[in-house]
């Protein structure tokens, strides 16, 4: 069995003298306990075409809030950390992904940027939005609202952590809501492209069988 690349989205930590692209080696240890050989991209300050056609999939990860422009909002001082440039990265490997039928795995922010970028709009806060709950550093249980290739293999019901303030609003058009907890998405599947996203943290609950689930299907997405 040939190893399969997954091009990884960056992240950006700022101080005082440096700007640093870094990754959670969660999210790797995710994709190399498969197999997988992450390759982790870099700004679009040089064309990545070359790197994006090397990869056979994509892991779009947390970090930091999207510029709510994409979603025809104004930034009401609720997006935080906006970095166009990281924006760019996500838009860039899904509009790869789409044209080449590449499989995508969006982790929270990756699963807002999918959402957005094909064509959906998020709540800049969910707590400003009055929506059920807040979402900061605490676990609660999601449902399952479609059955899918994906959804047969999960519980109907289970455990989830939570780090996010955003949430999305209208869903992107040829996804389905897959988990849902209260009136928060917490997972979406494309009907029809090999794209699937979580609004939680699988690779920071790797020992759990959901998590596993998850990672062992994006593999099966890739052969």
């Amino acid at each position: 069995m040939n190893q399969k690349i997954i091009g990884v989205s960056p992240r950006l930590q700022k101080n005082a003298d440096n700007e640093i692209l870094q990754v959670n080696t969660l999210y790797l240890k995710a994709l190399t306990d498969r197999k997988l050989v992450p390759l982790i991209l870099p700004y679009p300050e040089v064309d990545l075409t070359k790197l994006l056609e090397f990869c056979d999939g994509f892991l779009i990860i947390g970090g930091n809030d999207l510029n709510p422009k994409y979603y025809q909002e104004e930034n009401a001082g609720l997006s935080k950390g906006i970095d166009e440039r990281l924006d760019k990265v996500d838009q860039l490997i899904l509009d790869h992904a789409i044209k080449n039928k590449k499989p995508v795995l969006g982790i929270c922010r990756g699963l807002q940027s999918i959402n957005v970028f094909m064509g959906g709009s998020l709540y800049q806060d969910i707590e400003n939005a009055h929506l059920s709950h807040s979402h900061q550093d605490k676990e609660h249980p999601v449902k399952k609202v479609t059955d899918t290739l994906l959804t047969a293999q999960l519980p109907s019901e289970f455990m989830i952590n939570t780090y996010h303030h955003q949430a999305i609003n209208a869903v992107a058009p040829g996804f389905k809501v897959i988990y849902q907890h209260e009136d928060i998405i917490e997972g979406i599947e494309h009907e029809s492209l090999p794209i699937i996203a979580f609004q939680w943290h699988p690779e920071r609950m790797q020992e759990s069988p959901s998590s596993k689930v998850i990672f062992d299907y994006f593999k099966q997405l890739l052969f």
